[in-house]
């Protein structure tokens, strides 16, 4: 138990290391003429990647990321249009039954979560920030404030995933309040935005095949039977921008 622990604890300080601009980051330097100039010192951050198959839409979250910009690093997503279903169902990643009943674009969605899950496994990253690039978020000072707090409030639970937004439908249903910052959610929780870490990609990428369903609800599913534990930032971070779904509209 000890042992058990001590990797929570230790999970815990890397998460406020890599993850967490704190606020004495922010340090006013007073210049030669006497007027004070702002200035940001960033530590080192866990990765962030963004899935995202549209140009213009990864661009548009670089352009409203403030401070996080220059960490933002494109994950190109799978284009479910050129997805081969007659291929998937030989390989055994869907079946027959979920080449009918999902969407191409909901198949593309599905494994590029799937190889970031991947590529965390393969590269041994202890925990990581993945978005979508149709999720909106103003990563200021305040945000901030919200994440510090929440990863201190799970220090001694285990926890693989912490999702950065909420389904306001579900919000009060069956829901469970961890603390002032965490809550565990019930229901389906979409995947715009959201903390890995290495041991909940283990988890997702070990039973994510056959595909039999969109992978939000893969991963909410798991959630529920206790199978994942996976929580709830409170407030949220961001929202998602409906600008027209490529999941849904890739038939």
């Amino acid at each position: 138990m000890d042992d058990i622990k001590k990797r929570r604890q230790a999970l815990t300080e890397f998460a406020k290391r890599m993850l967490i601009q704190r606020s004495d980051l922010f340090q006013t330097k007073q210049t030669n003429n006497d007027k004070s100039q702002k200035e940001t010192k960033w530590i080192n951050i866990a990765p962030i990647k963004v899935i995202s198959l549209r140009p213009e839409r990864f661009a548009r979250l670089v352009k409203n990321a403030g401070l996080w910009a220059p960490y933002l690093d494109k994950f190109e997503a799978t284009d479910g249009r050129k997805i081969d279903k007659k291929d998937w169902i030989e390989k055994k990643i869907i079946t027959i039954s979920s080449a009918k009943k999902l969407r191409s674009g909901e198949l593309g969605c599905y494994e590029s979560h799937r190889r970031v899950w991947k590529w965390m496994i393969d590269n041994n990253i202890p925990m990581a920030m993945i978005c979508e690039d149709d999720f909106e978020f103003n990563p200021n000072k305040s945000n901030i404030k919200h994440i510090e707090p929440a990863l201190k409030e799970l220090e001694g639970r285990e926890w693989h995933l912490l999702w950065l937004q909420y389904n306001n439908v579900f919000r009060k249903r069956r829901s469970e309040q961890i603390s002032t910052h965490v809550y565990r959610p019930w229901g389906c929780q979409c995947l715009y935005s959201y903390f890995l870490t290495l041991k909940g990609a283990q988890i997702l990428y070990k039973g994510s095949l056959p595909m039999v369903k969109p992978v939000d609800v893969y991963v909410s599913d798991l959630s529920d039977r206790k199978k994942l534990q996976a929580f709830c930032l409170d407030p949220p971070m961001g929202h998602p921008i409906f600008q027209g779904s490529d999941t849904q509209a890739f038939k």
